[in-house]
């Protein structure tokens, strides 16, 4: 029997999102960063979502899935 992992979802201000602790869920579609805090993500990131973004693995995702 599985056993789910417990989730805490907690307001956070985009300049401090360098700064966050434990890991960031990011909902989005499309093939680059669009809302305000995907393009804030990516600049952190130092380009990493963009290019996460833009592979094949991404392409290849159903509704409903994710990479890490």
């Amino acid at each position: 029997m599985s056993h789910p992992v417990a989730l805490q979802f907690q307001p956070l201000a985009l300049e401090d999102l360098a700064k966050a602790p434990g890991r960031i869920a990011l909902l989005a579609e499309g093939a680059a960063p669009s809302s305000p805090a995907a393009k804030r993500l990516n600049r952190v990131m130092r380009g990493g979502l963009a290019r996460a973004m833009a592979s094949e693995a991404w392409g290849r995702l159903k509704p409903g899935e994710g990479i890490e």
